[in-house]
C-alpha cells in the first residue's frame, strides 16, 4: 500500500483499520452468510443506495473497508471520489435520517485522505445547518470541530445565533458542540467567539465558561490570551476553572512565550481558593504531558476539600455516607498519567537506541 499524496498519518491509518476490523466483524454478525458476501460484491452506487435499507450495517462496514483502501491508494483517489460525491447527495437529499447520518460518518475517510474533500465539506456544512434531525446536526458539528477549517466558522457560527432561548436538552448539546468545534479551527475563530461572548441572548442558553474553553482552544496569543488573563483574575470559579483547563487542553497550540505564561496561571491555580479550579488546574497539567510537572501536583494529593456522598452498600440494601476527595484524585489521576507518559518516553528511547532499529530507520538518528 503506497502511502498517499495528501501527507495521510500513519496513526490515522491505524485507527481507520482498527474501526475496519469493529466494522466488518459487527457486520457479519448482524448479516451473515451468503447475503454478507452479496453485499461485499455490491458496487459502490448499490451499497449508498443500501444505506436506506435494512441492510445498511452490513453496507456501511463494505463502504467503510472500501474508502479507507481508495484513500490510502494513491492510483483509487478518483474512486474516493466519486463515492464522497453519492455519499453527499445521500446527506443532501436523502429522506431516511438513518442513511443521512451513515452517509455523513462516512464522508470522514474523503474528509481526511483528501480526494473527494471538495464535494464533502460542503455536504457536512448543509447537514448542521439545514438537515431537520438534531442527531445529525450534533454529527455535522462535531466533524467540523475534528477538522478544524477556518471555512467552517460561518455555518458554526449560524448554527449558534439562531439558537433559541428555549431549547431542548439535545439542541443544548448541539449548540455547545458547534462552539468547541470554532475552538479548534483556530485564530479566525477568536473574533466570533469574542462577539458570543458578549451576546447577552445567548448567554441565557449557553454558559460563558463553554465559550472560554473555546477561546483557550484556538491557541491565539494576540486576543484570546489576553481575555482568558483577564477572565483568571476576575471571573469566577466556573469561568476561571474553564479557562485553566482550556489553557491547559491548548498549551502546545501557543507560541512558547505564551506557554511560559499559562505555567504561571496553572501554578497560580493549584493554589486558589476554589476546588474547583485546582480540579482544573489538575487537568491542565494532565493535558499538558510534561511528566517534569509531577512535583507540581503531588502536593494536591493531601488537598483537604472534603465531600459527602450517600451511596448504596455492599448488600445495594442500606444507603451509607462516603468520604470523597475531589482534587485528590484528580491530582492521582494527572500523576498515573504523567507517569505513563514518562515511561512511554523511556521506552522509545530504548529502542531507539537498539542498533536494529538505528540500521532500519536511519531517520532516528536525526535531531
Amino acid at each position: 500500500m503506497k502511502a498517499s499524496r495528501y501527507g495521510l498519518d500513519i496513526g490515522l491509518v491505524v485507527t481507520l483499520c482498527f474501526l475496519l476490523a469493529f466494522s466488518l466483524g459487527h457486520a457479519e454478525e448482524t448479516g451473515g452468510g451468503q447475503t454478507q458476501e452479496q453485499v461485499s460484491e455490491a458496487t459502490d452506487a448499490e451499497l449508498v443506495d443500501m444505506l436506506s435499507s435494512e441492510r445498511r450495517d452490513e453496507a456501511r462496514a463494505v463502504l467503510f473497508h472500501r474508502s479507507v483502501l481508495y484513500g490510502a491508494e494513491e492510483g483509487a483517489h478518483e474512486n474516493l471520489a466519486r463515492l464522497a460525491d453519492m455519499l453527499s447527495a445521500v446527506v443532501i437529499d436523502g429522506s431516511v435520517e438513518e442513511a443521512r447520518m451513515e452517509a455523513l460518518s462516512l464522508l470522514r475517510a474523503p474528509l481526511m485522505f483528501g480526494p473527494g474533500s471538495d464535494e464533502a465539506f460542503p455536504a457536512v456544512c448543509h447537514a448542521l445547518v439545514e438537515d431537520p434531525s438534531l442527531r445529525v446536526r450534533f454529527t455535522a458539528a462535531g466533524m467540523l470541530g475534528d477538522l478544524g477549517r477556518a471555512d467552517a466558522i460561518p455555518f458554526l457560527e449560524q448554527i449558534i445565533v439562531e439558537a433559541g432561548p428555549r431549547q431542548s436538552e439535545l439542541e443544548r448539546d448541539v449548540t455547545e458542540r458547534a462552539i468547541g468545534a470554532l475552538g479548534n479551527c483556530g485564530p479566525e475563530a477568536v473574533p466570533v467567539l469574542l462577539e458570543l461572548k458578549s451576546d447577552e441572548k445567548l448567554s441565557k442558553t449557553v454558559p460563558t465558561a463553554i465559550l472560554v474553553s473555546a477561546l483557550a482552544a484556538t491557541g491565539d496569543e494576540l486576543f484570546a490570551l489576553p481575555e482568558l488573563l483577564k477572565i483568571v483574575d476576575t471571573g469566577n470559579p466556573p469561568e476561571v476553572s474553564y479557562a485553566v483547563a482550556g489553557l491547559g487542553a491548548g498549551f502546545h497550540k501557543y507560541p512558547s512565550e505564551a506557554q511560559s505564561t499559562i505555567m504561571d496561571v496553572i501554578r497560580t491555580a493549584l493554589s486558589h481558593p476554589s476546588h474547583h479550579v485546582r480540579e482544573a488546574a489538575c487537568n491542565a497539567i494532565m493535558y499538558i504531558g510534561n511528566p517534569a510537572h509531577i512535583p507540581l501536583v503531588e502536593p494536591l494529593l493531601e488537598d483537604p476539600h472534603k465531600e459527602l456522598s450517600r451511596q448504596l452498600d455492599e448488600t445495594n440494601t442500606n444507603f451509607i455516607e462516603v468520604e470523597l476527595y475531589p482534587v485528590r484524585k484528580r491530582a492521582e489521576m494527572a500523576i498515573k498519567e504523567l507517569q505513563r507518559i514518562a515511561e512511554q518516553r523511556e521506552k522509545v528511547a530504548a529502542s531507539s537506541a537498539s542498533p536494529y532499529v538505528r540500521h532500519h530507520i536511519p531517520s532516528l538518528d536525526r535531531p
